[in-house]
């Protein structure tokens, strides 16, 4: 393998996407339901809620393409308040995106599950 492609891969490979143990977490969390709050999840998951929320903001982010996004503004069951939702962004290029293959995996049979319902 000459240099350049050396290179080329490397850099290609640094560029990616990466999803983190916590975020993996979170997002399969997210992807059981048809949307849910910071505090639900926080509850669920037995996180503290300021690492939800750091999670959430990161799946969400341009990086990531938008892994999640804003569902609505409902009554969380956790807390009352109003506050956001988040869901799975259905409109998500998987075909596209550079997330690992694990979690390609997990969200395709999600979106084929979320096709039956």
């Amino acid at each position: 393998m000459n240099n350049v492609q050396y290179t080329s891969i490397l850099s290609y490979y640094k560029n990616l996407p990466k999803i983190s143990r916590m975020q993996r977490l979170v997002l399969e969390e997210i992807l059981k339901h048809e949307d849910i709050t910071n505090s639900e999840l926080s509850d669920i998951l037995h996180i503290k809620i300021s690492s939800i929320t750091g999670r959430t903001n990161e799946l969400r982010k341009e990086d990531k393409k938008n892994i999640i996004i804003e569902s609505r503004k409902r009554h969380c069951k956790s807390t009352g308040e109003m506050v956001i939702a988040w869901k799975f962004n259905k409109n998500y290029d998987l075909e596209k995106s550079h997330l690992k293959e694990e979690v390609k995996d997990l969200l395709l049979r999600q979106r084929a599950q979320s096709s039956f319902i």
